[in-house]
């Protein structure tokens, strides 16, 4: 008995799983607390510190110093780097998905540009694409990274979400899923496109820490006049004024569900887009006028092309409206050599 009680007192309990587990427990808390700038460098200088400290311990031989002083704290440091790195890996989100995986929802505060802003139908949201410029470390994003955010925009004046515009906002980040299903791609399925891989969603606006520039706010309210304009006289909430905001400056978001699926089932949604039909009658339009008021020849393309060029900025400058105004340009000029 005595003996064995001094065996059990010189052979302690063996735990090999606890080495394993130690840096596990290490690398999972370090990649949830602190940002590693390139997981994949992270990884092979882990598993190459591994490997450095398996050589020494199996290879190497001679008494000046004991191996296992260094080999075992540079086994927990690369097994703690390692496993950080697979954490990090797996919760990086790809159009394809990084091993099946994919993170949690979480709380972000973010700030961020505003690079392509979609306005709802009724003010009581703000969606579109952003660049983020400054986000905390645990929330995984990377300054110049584009998002895709819709947030309540509160007191926000509407200059607040125009391009250029850097916000401060609070909400849900979430990575984008794909649809599994090719033959009918979803809204996730062309955000990915856009190389957009996280959801600001649930948000609210907190404050704007830098104005657009001044010439996106002049056109702005530019676009709120010809608006104006084109609801005066008309019933609050007509549908005949949402469908003329929608025709004429490219809102679609002003039409309402109903008239929305009405013109989409009938295939006619494509009035809505700022394209050649809108730039040749108002070309027209313009260059009617302007004769009528016997104006030099040479003074009419002039005037006419700038006010065309100012309605096709007011409007977004959507790119078929650009396209269209260049072959406007390029007949126009045409007529007055």
């Amino acid at each position: 008995m005595e003996a064995e009680g001094k065996s059990a007192r010189h052979h302690p309990l063996h735990t090999p799983l606890l080495w394993l587990l130690l840096p596990m427990i290490a690398g999972y808390t370090l990649a949830n607390f602190v940002w590693l700038p390139s997981a994949w460098a992270v990884a092979a200088t882990g598993l190459l510190t591994i490997g450095f400290a398996t050589f020494v311990e199996y290879r190497t031989s001679g008494p000046c110093l004991d191996k296992r002083n260094y080999t075992l704290p540079l086994l927990l440091i690369g097994g703690t780097l390692s496993f950080a790195a697979y954490h990090e890996l797996r919760s990086i989100p790809t159009p394809a998905g990084v091993f099946g995986a994919e993170r949690a929802p979480r709380e972000a505060t973010l700030k961020i540009q505003i690079e392509q802003p979609w306005r709802g139908g009724h003010e009581t949201w703000q969606g579109g694409l952003a660049k983020v410029v400054k986000a905390p470390p645990l929330a995984r994003l990377s300054p110049g990274q584009q998002i895709h955010f819709s947030l309540d925009p509160g007191k926000a004046d509407h200059t607040s979400f125009l391009p250029g515009s850097i916000i401060v906002a609070k909400g849900a980040l979430r990575p984008i899923r794909p649809t599994e299903d090719p033959d009918n791609p979803s809204f996730e399925t062309f955000l990915i496109g856009q190389g957009v891989s996280y959801h600001l969603t649930q948000g609210v606006w907190l404050e704007t820490k830098q104005p657009a520039p001044i010439i996106r706010r002049v056109l702005s309210r530019g676009n709120q006049f010809l608006e104006s304009q084109l609801r005066r006289g008309l019933p609050e909430g007509s549908p005949l004024a949402d469908v003329y905001t929608a025709m004429l400056l490219g809102k679609r978001a002003a039409l309402s569900d109903s008239q929305a699926d009405a013109f989409r089932k009938t295939g006619t949604m494509h009035f809505f887009a700022i394209s050649g039909l809108h730039i040749g009658v108002i070309a027209l339009t313009l260059a009617q006028i302007l004769n009528l008021l016997r104006l030099p020849r040479l003074w009419v393309p002039v005037i006419g092309l700038s006010l065309l060029a100012i309605y096709v900025l007011i409007t977004g400058a959507a790119p078929s409206a650009v396209r269209a105004f260049l072959m406007t340009v390029a007949f126009w000029l045409s007529l007055s050599i």
